[in-house]
Parts: C-alpha cells; sequence; structure tokens
C-alpha cells in the first residue's frame, strides 16, 4: 500500500502536533542526507575493508618509535588516518541506527563498527607507552624537531599523561575490554528508546496519544494541569516497573568508571574526568558551591511561578508550562528555521549564509518516529558537514532547540575548516558555549522584533525555565555523580533504594518549600542518559556561564566580540581549552563566572511581571 507523503506537516494544520509517524511518510527536506557519507553499503563496505591494511602498516613500526622525530609523526599520521576513517564510517551506522534503534540490521552495523573500533584501540594502545618509554629529555628533544613541531601539544600532553599510562600490553587489554564496559549504557538506550512502552494518554482535544519520551515534555508544557499531571505520573509509573534495571545499569556504567581510575591510578572519578583537559576540580566544586549559594533566587522564581499559574500548592509538573499571560503558539518548522537564521545577524553575513546551509544541504532530521533516537543532538564528522537529529514538534522549545544544535554544528563546521583533523575535534567542555550562545541570540532577537507583550514574557519566562534547567538542574545532576560515584569508589552497589533516596534529597533541596516535592520524582535519575556520560552535566551550566558573556558582547556590538567568537570556534583542540576561553575574556575558574549568570536570571525576573 502506498503510504501519503507528508512535505511538511506542520505547514499542512498548524495547531496539530502529529505524534508518531513512520519513516516513509515524512518528505525529503525533513530528512538528513545520509547519502552525503555514503551513497550505499557497498560503499561503506569498501572502506570498512580499508582498515586493516591501514592498521597493518602502523603495526610495522611497532619498536621504532625512539629511532628518529620522523618515525612518530608517520606514527602519528597513520593512526589519525585510521581514526578519521573509522570516525566516517561510524558516523553513518550510528546516524542510520539513531534512524530506527529497532532496526536489526542497523545494529548489526553499530555491533561491527563498534567491534572494529575496540580492535583498532587494541592494536594501537603499544603507541603511547612506546613514545613514553623513550627517555624525557630525547623526547623533548625531539619535539623541537621541525617534523613534529605541529604535534608538540600532543607530545606535552602524553608526558602529562605518563604517570596514567600502563604498559602496551595492559593498554591492549584495556583497549579490547572497552567495547564490553559501555554495555550498560547502550542497553540503557535500547531499553529507553526502543523496547519501553509507555501508556496512552489525552491530549487537550481529548485524543489519547501515545506517551513517548519525545513528547513527554510538550505535554509539560501544556495549559491543562491534568494532562500535566497524568502524564508526569504515567512517566515515572513507567520507571517505577523498571527501576532495578535501571539501577542495575547504571551500577554497571559507574563501576566502569571506577575501574578506569583504578586502573590508571588516578585519585578518583572526577579526577579522571577532568585531566583530559586539565580542569581543576575546584571549578566543579565552585559550581555546586556557587549554585547552592544562590538558590534563593530560584525560589523566588518558584514564588512567583506559583502565584502566577494561581496555584495553592505548586508541583514538580507545574515547571514547564508557561506562565505568561498568552497561549504559547505552534510554529511551523518555516517559521522556526527564518527565526534562528535571522537571530544570528550579530554573527555576519558570512556566519549566516553557512549555517543556512544546514536547510539547504539537508543537515537535519526534523521529526519524531517510532523508534527514532529519542532527545536532539549534533553529529557528523571531519569528512562530512554536520548531522542535526531532532524531534520537532512545533513548541518554542523546539525553536530554542534548533539554534542550539545549529550552535554545536556550526562549532563543528567552523573548526574543520580551521584545523587539520588532528585538532579539529574540540573539547566537550566547550562544546555546550556555542550552543547557548546562539539560543540567547535567538531570545534576544525575539524580544527585539515581537510587538506582543505577551510574547515578550513568554520569551522571558523561556529564558529563565532554560536558566533553571540548563544552570540549576544540571548542577543538581552533577553533585548527584558525584554522590554515585563516590559510593561506587567505596565498593557499594547501586541499588534503586538507594538512587532513589538520594536523588529525590537532591530535588527537594534544590526546588526548596515554594515547590511540592513528589515523590515520583525519585525515579526522574533512571530516564537521564547523561549520567552514564562520566561527569558531563557540569559542562552545561559553566557553557551557559561563558555563553552568556560572549552573547552580551555580540548583542551590544562590543568591538572585538565576533573575532574573539569566531577564534573561539576556530581552536578545536589546538590549546588547552581553559586558555581558549581566557583569551577570549572569560575567566572559568572565578566564582564571579557562575555568580553572574544568576545576576542576569535575576535581572531577567524582575522584567517579567512587567511583560506579563
Amino acid at each position: 500500500m502506498q503510504l501519503p507523503h507528508i512535505d511538511n506537516c506542520f505547514s499542512i494544520e498548524k495547531d496539530k502536533i502529529i505524534d508518531v509517524l513512520e519513516r516513509p511518510q515524512i518528505g525529503a527536506e525533513l530528512k538528513w542526507n545520509l547519502e552525503a557519507l555514503y551513497a550505499d553499503l557497498k560503499l561503506w563496505r569498501s572502506d570498512f575493508e580499508k582498515i586493516d591494511p591501514m592498521l597493518k602498516h602502523l603495526n610495522e613500526l611497532k619498536g621504532c618509535l625512539a629511532d628518529s622525530p620522523e618515525t612518530i609523526k608517520t606514527a602519528f599520521e597513520l593512526e589519525d588516518d585510521i581514526s578519521r576513517l573509522l570516525e566516517k564510517l561510524s558516523a553513518y551506522v550510528r546516524h542510520k541506527s539513531d534512524e530506527n534503534t529497532a532496526d536489526n540490521q542497523n545494529l548489526a552495523l553499530l555491533g561491527k563498527i563498534s567491534s572494529k573500533d575496540t580492535l583498532v584501540d587494541a592494536e594501537t594502545a603499544w603507541i603511547e607507552p612506546e613514545i613514553l618509554a623513550i627517555d624525557e629529555e630525547k623526547l623533548r628533544q625531539f619535539a623541537q624537531s621541525p617534523g613534529l613541531s605541529f604535534y608538540k601539544k600532543t607530545l606535552d600532553d602524553l608526558i602529562i599523561m605518563k604517570p596514567h599510562t600502563l604498559s602496551a600490553d595492559e593498554e591492549k587489554i584495556l583497549g579490547l575490554v572497552s567495547d564490553s564496559l559501555s554495555t550498560s549504557y547502550d542497553t540503557f538506550i535500547l531499553l529507553s528508546n526502543a523496547d519501553m512502552r509507555f501508556p496512552k494518554i489525552k491530549n487537550e482535544k481529548g485524543d489519547d496519544v501515545e506517551l513517548t519520551q519525545s513528547n513527554f515534555v510538550t505535554f509539560l508544557r501544556t495549559e491543562d494541569r491534568n494532562i500535566r499531571k497524568n502524564a508526569f505520573e504515567k512517566m515515572y509509573e513507567t520507571y517505577s516497573g523498571f527501576q532495578n534495571t535501571f539501577a542495575s545499569l547504571l551500577d554497571g556504567t559507574v563501576k566502569a568508571d571506577v575501574f578506569g581510575v583504578r586502573t590508571r591510578k588516578f585519585r578518583d572519578c572526577l579526577d579522571d574526568a577532568l585531566f583530559e583537559d586539565k580542569i581543576p576540580a575546584s571549578l566543579y566544586h565552585n559550581l555546586i558551591s556557587s549554585a547552592r549559594k544562590n538558590l534563593p533566587v530560584i525560589h523566588k522564581y518558584y514564588g512567583i511561578r506559583k502565584k502566577a499559574l494561581k496555584l495553592d500548592e505548586l508541583h514538580l509538573y507545574d515547571m514547564y508550562n508557561n506562565i505568561a499571560a498568552t497561549k504559547e503558539q505552534t510554529w511551523t518548522w518555516d517559521e522556526a528555521k527564518e527565526a534562528v537564521i535571522n537571530s544570528l545577524e550579530p554573527l555576519g553575513k558570512n556566519y549566516q549564509r553557512e549555517a543556512k546551509q544546514a536547510f539547504d544541504e539537508r543537515w537535519i532530521d526534523v521529526l519524531p518516529r517510532r523508534g527514532k533516537k529519542s532527545g536532539a543532538y549534533s553529529g557528523g564528522c571531519y569528512d562530512s558537514h554536520p548531522y542535526i537529529l531532532m524531534n520537532f514538534q512545533g513548541t518554542l522549545d523546539d525553536v530554542f532547540t534548533l539554534a542550539h544544535e545549529l550552535g554545536h554544528s556550526m562549532h563543528s563546521f567552523y573548526a574543520n575548516k580551521a584545523q587539520s583533523y588532528h585538532y579539529a575535534d574540540y573539547s566537550i567542555f566547550l562544546a555546550e558555549i556555542a550552543s547557548i550562545t546562539s539560543e540567547l541570540l535567538l531570545h534576544e532577537h525575539l524580544i527585539k522584533t515581537s510587538k506582543d507583550k505577551n510574547f515578550r514574557a513568554v520569551l522571558i519566562n523561556h529564558l529563565l525555565d532554560e536558566f533553571r534547567a540548563t544552570v540549576v538542574r544540571q548542577t543538581m545532576f552533577a553533585e548527584f555523580e558525584l554522590i554515585i560515584h563516590k559510593h561506587r569508589e567505596e565498593d557499594e552497589t547501586l541499588t534503586a533504594d538507594f538512587l532513589k533516596e538520594k536523588y529525590y534529597r537532591l530535588v527537594c533541596e534544590y526546588f526548596g518549600e515554594k515547590v511540592f516535592c513528589d515523590k515520583l520524582i525519585e525515579y526522574e535519575w533512571a530516564r537521564i542518559p547523561h549520567f552514564h556520560y562520566g561527569f558531563y552535566v557540569y559542562k552545561y551550566a559553566t557553557g551557559f556561564a561563558a555563553s552568556a558573556k560572549f552573547a552580551k558582547r555580540l548583542i551590544d556590538g562590543d568591538r572585538g566580540a565576533l573575532d574573539d567568537y569566531v577564534k573561539f570556534l576556530e581552536c578545536g583542540s589546538s590549546r588547552d581549552v581553559l586558555d581558549i576561553l581566557k583569551t577570549c575574556g572569560i575567566e572559568p575558574e572565578s566564582n564571579e563566572f557562575i555568580n553572574d549568570s544568576f545576576l542576569l536570571f535575576g535581572k531577567k525576573m524582575e522584567d517579567l511581571p512587567l511583560l506579563s
């Protein structure tokens, strides 16, 4: 049977959110073009077959790296060539798998490339130990040679890593087990996105709609409080039925982190996570202490929210809906594109023109579908344009998600243009800065161009909620990560009861007395993928603080702001992350860095009553 062709479901019926579509129902312009990576599987398999000969060539250098700087240079070049091809192969199959997480062919290809990646890690594990076995003075002389000058930063970083680098045989073993150590996370993704089924609930029109990971927040944003409450309860009641499974998966992930710490002789899991970027632990702890110190201003906002919604009791499912005096509009995809591109004006016409390629060249997979990976991300590889996965349902939040992911993609686009492959991949610590800067530019653009004071109130409400979610909530997540890793470091199992108790207590402390702390929130940890990433979430909060400074300079027309921002985008990993930020006028180790972002929140909160 011929399936109906839908070019743009939001332009056909603007007020209707189509919940779950099959991929053939969606027009090509709303799907990413993975053929730009590989036109067919035959070409993918052809590239896959190149890996083993390249690996054999590299391994012929084993035992010879101390001979000359040129030999080390050749090893680095061959290693990069293999990594670059693996990255391209992996990007294709991961994006194909994310189109449909239940597709067995995609899963088989994903397993194939994952296994090959593990093999390459194991077979090349000798390189760093062999380089570090060279006398340090001789190695430093090598680093000064013309042939190795390009790799000086890499060699300096290797020397710093020497206390945590094992023998070649030990590194090979770690490389072989790396794939197994990610099983908990891989299973978490499959269970959450492919195998779990949530009940149907009634939407505002009275229709029964299947609750999904993608539409959960959409339901929480509705004006109908009964729908919000029902979505909240059904989501976490479903997770409660799998609590022991999810606890075991999280325990497995954190156990793997502890294994890495003990084998590489780090102080603890936090030290391990921060070491590569040379981030001091004080930055992490300062974030938590600064956020806790500023919680009263957040609690004041909850009081405003409670009063605006005319509630006797403010619940956790009352945190996402609009509190302004007007109903949020539904956005078409074309309206979202136009708003985001126009908001980039402070970044100049060249940047706008290059960002527009994301739509013209089909970088983006737009709509939710059954089996599609939930959420949103920016992907791709050095040898492709960036790719963006979204689950666009026409909300204002979706428009900001587009700006966010496009910010990530443009960061990759600029770094890939400016840097060779070796230094193009920027640190995750810096990754959230470009994305949040794009969100703040969109906010300011919509505020300035809207004549509707109620919509401007919606926008301010949105920014306040984004701050709460990005800085306050992610800092709470960061504190939870410290708790669970410390527990595992003491060889205690992460049971469901332990996780529920610790998580619930944190939620109550961060939300304060103005919010009723619904008991079901004790299961929220089970659906948060970031807890499987190993101390990732603090970067959202620090990224927001840096972005606020960048965005203000750009919006104010600060001389040199655009040049600083482009330099930041182009740096890749060619310098240490803190040096990159300091060069652009940002001091991330200062407490004021976070405190200033709370001042921005307070100022925006003062504007809210004037517009509502």
